[in-house]
């Protein structure tokens, strides 16, 4: 509910529909790509997503991906393509 009036205050999200990496607290080798679609409360939704491992190559996931914002450990934005 709250996040709801401070969306209208606020305006979306920074980076909204554009090209992620959401960088993981529970594992700093892990890290998925994709586009911030939406940000509902506590859990952001990345749309086109992939998973990113050191030293592999990227692992394309179906569908959309929730991932907790407390598992969350930063965000990066401004990726070229």
């Amino acid at each position: 509910m709250l996040w709801g009036w401070s969306r209208r205050l606020l305006g979306a999200p920074p980076a909204l529909l554009q090209t992620v990496i959401v960088n993981l607290k529970d594992d700093p080798n892990v890290a998925l790509h994709g586009v911030l679609f939406d940000w509902r409360g506590r859990w952001c939704i990345l749309r086109q997503a992939s998973m990113l491992k050191a030293g592999e190559p990227p692992t394309p996931v179906d569908g959309e991906l929730l991932v907790p914002a407390s598992n969350i450990s930063f965000l990066q934005s401004g990726l070229r393509e």
